[in-house]
């Protein structure tokens, strides 16, 4: 996990990293659109905390609506919260207004 957090590009990552970060979605989200936003949102926020959602949206193939869903399918998945909150400042940043 340490040689993806600290690789420049967040979807170089190896399929156990992945699965630890997806395993805890709802199906819905685990589609590439949805995953690849997570594993970006993940790997920015524990290289750069203060990473605003604008600057995730100029990553990502979400538009505004789709990425409030899905944070909002973040913040009630207990598992990914822990393990999210071990790498970054998840409460900041699910909570920012767009």
């Amino acid at each position: 996990m340490k040689n993806w957090l600290y690789s420049e590009n967040p979807l170089d990552i190896d399929d156990n990293t992945k699965n630890i970060i997806l395993d805890n979605l709802p199906i819905k989200y685990r589609t590439d659109k949805y995953s690849n936003a997570v594993i970006v949102i993940v790997h920015r926020l524990s290289n750069i905390p203060w990473y605003t959602q604008e600057e995730v949206l100029s990553e990502i193939s979400l538009n505004k609506d789709e990425l409030i869903k899905l944070n909002e399918a973040i913040r009630v998945i207990k598992d990914l919260k822990v393990f999210l909150k071990v790498y970054l400042v998840l409460q900041l940043y699910l909570y920012q207004v767009v």
